[in-house]
């Protein structure tokens, strides 16, 4: 859709909402989640999208796939679990603002979100105590992997990055060579992990500390996914993809320049980013280089990864009646 301002500007508009998490399951099971409950699941190869999901926040945040057979997602009013079609309430509590879920297991999970909120799960969804973090700290993911520690990242009063782990039942605020805001982190093993953030922030964690790795890029990077300590994808601003052969990041092309919030996928087999409009750029390990995308003529691509087909899931109608249109990359549109 086009809409022309009083001032005679034109400028693009879609109804499409932005999808915030993605987590690959397995080599035939994906999920996408975002604003106004727009869910999608990768169905036989196809991408089927849904809305008007139960709750009364619509708002998805973060996904987490603890299992293949276990879904988590954080929304506005908390922790919701997914199963037989159906999204009901794992933890619902007064406080509202939650964004991230994550942890090493089915059994070792917490949850976390604005003003500094932080549930854990062990047997059953509680408040976290002692919890570590200020009132004025903002969740924006948490992950862990077997066997590593659990890290929350997000950004403190100053809008400065932290990172808190999780080891040994203890939290620890970790000393970090920067003040960028840290969006998201991604765990391979107790030595390897990596984190993200504003200004073309990449970090790497050795099991001891954190260190800056050169990105290449200036743009914001809103998520990492880790398949191994050589094997990772960092996606960003306007299209942004990049990628880790564990010496150092390249640029890869998407084929959009939406905005992409959230990358996952399974080892050996794919990588989906997804993001604005409901766009989601799916890759996999192929020599075969070839790409579609929605709005533009596709680019070449480096060898080594085939990204494609950029798929934009259908809207619903349901999108429409909300009066739904895209906001300023970068930001979202209040919880509903």
């Amino acid at each position: 859709m086009l809409r022309r301002s009083t001032a005679g500007v034109w400028s693009v508009n879609t109804f499409a909402p932005t999808l915030n998490g993605a987590v690959g399951v397995t080599a035939t099971t994906a999920y996408a989640a975002g604003n106004y409950g727009a869910f999608a699941q990768l169905v036989s190869g196809a991408w089927q999208s849904q809305f008007q999901v139960a709750g009364s926040y619509t708002y998805f945040g973060r996904l987490y796939a603890p299992s293949a057979t276990v879904l988590y997602g954080a929304r506005f009013a908390g922790v919701y679990s997914y199963a037989s079609g159906s999204w009901l309430p794992s933890y619902e509590p007064l406080t509202t603002g939650w964004r991230a879920v994550g942890g090493t297991g089915p059994t070792d999970m917490f949850a976390g979100g604005n003003s500094g909120i932080l549930a854990r799960f062990v047997s059953s969804w509680t408040a976290a105590s002692p919890n570590p973090l200020a009132t004025t700290d903002v969740v924006l993911n948490i992950r862990g992997a077997p066997g590593a520690p659990i890290f929350a990242v997000g950004t403190d009063a100053s809008g400065n990055g932290f990172i808190q782990r999780f080891s040994a039942n203890t939290w620890t605020r970790m000393t970090l060579p920067t003040t960028a805001a840290i969006r998201d982190v991604s765990v391979v093993d107790a030595t390897n992990a990596f984190a993200v953030g504003s200004g073309g922030t990449i970090l790497r964690f050795n099991g001891t500390s954190w260190t800056a790795v050169t990105s290449g890029t200036t743009v914001t990077l809103r998520s990492v996914w880790a398949a191994s300590a050589t094997e990772a994808y960092a996606v960003g601003d306007a299209g942004t993809i990049l990628r880790w052969d564990g010496t150092s990041w390249s640029a890869m092309a998407s084929g959009t320049t939406f905005n992409l919030g959230d990358v996952s996928g399974v080892s050996g087999s794919y990588a989906i980013a997804v993001g604005e409009a409901m766009t989601v750029v799916t890759g996999r390990p192929t020599l075969a280089a070839s790409i579609a995308s929605v709005r533009s003529t596709p680019p070449s691509m480096p060898s080594g990864m085939r990204v494609g087909p950029v798929q934009a899931v259908a809207p619903d109608p349901f999108d429409l009646r909300l009066g739904a249109t895209r906001h300023a990359r970068g930001t979202r549109p209040s919880p509903r």
